[in-house]
């Protein structure tokens, strides 16, 4: 269903539609917790995560989440962080100042 993510050429969909190949990025549009999960755009593309992915990782579960924040907000005066992007793109490293935004 969502092959297109990082696919090196396009796809088809379950209903047969070519799609082409998405870089992996996308917004969190809320909380459903009807479903308990975050809604997700990505690449064009909603989905869903579901919460116990982040209840897990808390625990110490898994390595690694299905998705990365590119822009986090972080609340130390001054924070260095570095993002695993998704294939083919480069890591970037960047540095947020004071409020932890960036333009």
């Amino acid at each position: 269903m969502y092959k297109h993510i990082g696919a090196p050429k396009a796809t088809k969909n379950t209903n047969g539609v070519v799609v082409q190949p998405g870089k992996g990025r996308g917004t969190a549009l809320g909380h459903d917790p009807s479903t308990s999960s975050i809604r997700l755009s990505i690449d064009g593309t909603n989905m869903r995560l579901g919460a116990w992915w982040l209840e897990a990782a808390i625990r110490g579960g898994p390595e690694l989440l299905p998705v990365v924040n590119f822009t986090p907000r972080t609340t130390a005066a001054t924070a260095t962080t570095t993002t695993q992007e998704p294939p083919g793109v480069e890591q970037r490293n960047s540095t947020r100042g004071a409020g932890g935004r960036s333009g």
